[in-house]
């Protein structure tokens, strides 16, 4: 254990203010960044956190070190996680040579939190609006051994994920955290205590964990996919939001009276017990389906379309306060799998992509401050580890002084089905932040941010056609001649990626990429040759994909005999792709194999990536 520290002065408004100006800081408002600058707020955070001596705490974004200093000061040792690296420099002037802190640079809901600190057993952190439920419904899920949080949130936030069934702030998060904890505001905290001052008052809210005793046997990961659909068309009572579950009217009602829960209620007059009943009633294969969520609009060309691969033009106007996104879905024609690189995380991959006219819609405002997300269709939550917000936090933690942004997010690209929605979208909040924001980046640089976000990102921006190497986030414009006319079948199930890949690992099928560069694959693309191309498609995961769902091997039969030129698993699956002459011809597919799936679509590819309009 380190010894106590030297006594430090807690920050004040005045230091924090000295800090920020020595060090050229601006707070980020995307961020949320506001440090707290009150001693006496500090030491009371510590306090109610019932910090003993000797114990580690784990704090989530010590920004200054204002908390940091109190939870020494009453005798913790802390484990800092801080995403911001700019802060690094003040933080340790703060802290000085202290061995009872450890800061550790990550974005706390990325990292494996139970892996930096396995000793703590509470967390204290002052959190941000936008990151404070996933994080706080993060530990609950992933930190087994940390058994209270003590965290300073923004009022609402705070007021929601103590809500109760029945109030009007109670929804998907205050459900979730009932299920795993009991949660109470503990006392007010003025905005007045910040630097620089945010608009709205805050609260420290107290979570304890315990078990739902309604929860014995059940999976969390299953109860919140029912609660998701549940609260997924909050204005709708649950005989119409459950249908998210993949279940036609007869099964909604079935479920409902087998439950024994009132249909005609909406979700938010639920309480834990109910859900739990609901997710009892539900087979895993129903709850690992892939919801149906309708297309978006075909897409149609317009004078004023803007294609988002494009170099924009400076411009002497404002920027805009609002703009209107469509991502495109990709598939992979070819992927070839090496083995696992020496990060032990990634494999090496040769990929060729292509992006089809399956969308999702973006829609982006610019709002004073904080990042904002709402989900329409598919079943997503609206979590921090959506890749719209991900992208978000890694262009404002690059910039200085922005505002920040809410997305509205209506799904037509079906999820965890291997067709990069998640992807897709990343990129649209990418670009359309850069454009709002008026960054005007150069292109290398958002390519760059984009392969921080996700692999797929940077072909999504551009879309089209390409080739992917290194982990898939190297990528090139390959030529692509005339239209491809695909059949999409998504499947019932779901299948995620680490799944496949730990299974392809563990059947021992990686082999070198040396020698196996898709000459024939790209040839064809290049002269628009759809039988040259039929011939050529190849997946290496799909032996692994068939022996976890040996079902899709008899979809992808399904789609040959019904005369598709050739069929191919996109990605990780467990999306089959029926590849046809042109148009007429994937008609007539599609209508043969329709009942075989979940659901079926006509699309064509090439098309652009990310577009406005």
């Amino acid at each position: 254990m380190a010894e106590p520290p030297a006594p430090r002065a807690l920050l004040t408004p005045g230091r924090v203010r000295e800090l920020l100006a020595a060090h050229d800081l601006r707070p980020s408002k995307a961020l949320g960044q506001h440090y707290l600058a009150d001693p006496n707020t500090a030491r009371k955070v510590a306090r109610l956190g019932g910090i003993e001596p000797g114990e580690t705490v784990l704090e989530v974004g010590p920004g200054l070190g204002s908390l940091t200093l109190a939870l020494r000061e009453a005798g913790a040792e802390v484990v800092a996680v801080e995403a911001d690296a700019r802060l690094l420099p003040a933080l340790a002037e703060v802290l000085g040579d202290d061995p009872g802190v450890r800061v550790e640079v990550a974005d706390a809901l990325r990292v494996d939190l139970a892996a930096l600190a396995p000793t703590a057993r509470r967390l204290v952190a002052n959190l941000p609006y936008s990151i404070a439920a996933s994080l706080v419904l993060k530990v609950l899920a992933e930190a087994p051994a940390i058994a209270q949080l003590v965290v300073m949130v923004q009022r609402e936030v705070g007021e929601r994920l103590a809500a109760a069934p029945g109030s009007a702030a109670y929804g998907a998060p205050s459900a979730k955290l009932a299920a795993q904890a009991t949660a109470r505001v503990l006392a007010p905290v003025s905005r007045h205590v910040f630097v620089p001052e945010p608009h709205v008052d805050s609260v420290l809210l107290g979570v304890t964990r315990r078990q739902h005793p309604a929860l014995a046997g059940l999976e969390q990961a299953e109860l919140g996919q029912v609660i998701d659909a549940a609260f997924g068309q909050r204005r709708k009572t649950l005989r119409n939001a459950l249908r998210a579950l993949g279940l036609d009217a007869a099964g909604v009602e079935a479920l409902g009276a087998a439950a024994g829960v009132d249909l005609g209620l909406r979700a938010e007059r639920l309480d834990v017990a109910a859900f739990a009943a609901l997710t009892r009633q539900i087979s895993k294969s129903i709850l690992n389906r892939s919801p149906a969520a309708a297309t978006m609009p075909g897409h149609r060309r317009r004078g004023g379309t803007l294609v988002a691969s494009q170099q924009r033009q400076q411009t002497d106007h404002a920027p805009p306060t609002s703009l209107r996104a469509r991502a495109a879905a990709k598939v992979n024609l070819g992927l070839y799998v090496g083995p696992l690189g020496t990060d032990g995380r990634y494999h090496e991959v040769v990929s060729v992509l292509q992006s089809i006219a399956i969308w999702d819609e973006l829609e982006v405002e610019v709002v004073p401050e904080g990042l904002g997300l709402e989900v329409e269709g598919g079943g997503l939550p609206p979590d921090e580890t959506n890749l719209v917000l991900v992208a978000a936090r890694e262009l404002a933690r690059r910039s200085r002084d922005l505002p920040g942004a809410r997305f509205r997010l209506r799904k037509g690209i079906p999820v965890s089905a291997g067709l990069g929605g998640g992807s897709a979208d990343g990129a649209a909040a990418l670009i359309a932040l850069d454009r709002l924001w008026g960054l005007h980046l150069p292109a290398v640089n958002l390519h760059t941010m984009a392969a921080e976000v996700g692999s797929d990102v940077p072909f999504c921006i551009g879309g089209g056609a390409g080739v992917a190497t290194g982990r898939g986030d190297k990528v090139r414009e390959v030529p692509s001649k005339g239209s491809s006319w695909w059949v999409v079948g998504i499947d019932h199930e779901r299948l995620a990626t680490e799944e496949v890949y730990g299974h392809f690992d563990e059947l021992g099928l990686a082999a070198s990429l040396e020698g196996r560069w898709p000459d024939d694959l790209l040839a064809a693309l290049a002269a628009g040759d759809s039988e040259r191309l039929a011939a050529s498609l190849h997946n290496d995961l799909e032996p692994a994909a068939f022996d976890l769902l040996p079902a899709l091997a008899k979809s992808k039969q399904r789609l040959k005999e019904a005369g598709a030129l050739g069929a191919i698993m996109s990605g990780s699956g467990p999306t089959m792709l029926g590849l046809c002459r042109d148009e007429d011809h994937a008609t007539s597919v599609a209508r043969a194999v329709r009942s075989g799936f979940a659901r079926v679509e006509v699309a064509r590819g090439p098309v652009p990536g990310v577009t406005f309009g």
